[in-house]
């Protein structure tokens, strides 16, 4: 079994989170069309979308602090 340390997984989910808001982000931006799952988002729910994986982001990186 793999043992992986904690700092290492919440670094690594703050990149994988915040890489995402930030194409989310430059989506919405554009006024691109987003699929997900075969349904179509509005612009609203991309916007929602990256502020939620900017959040995750952050709350990745708050437990670094233990």
């Amino acid at each position: 079994m793999i043992h992986i340390r904690q700092p290492f997984f919440s670094i690594a989910a703050a990149t994988v989170f915040g890489i995402l808001g930030l194409l989310f982000g430059i989506d919405a931006a554009r006024d691109s069309v987003v699929i997900i799952g075969g349904a179509e988002l509005e612009q609203n729910a991309i916007w929602a979308l990256t502020g939620v994986l900017f959040l995750m982001a952050y709350f990745a990186l708050v437990h670094l602090k233990d």
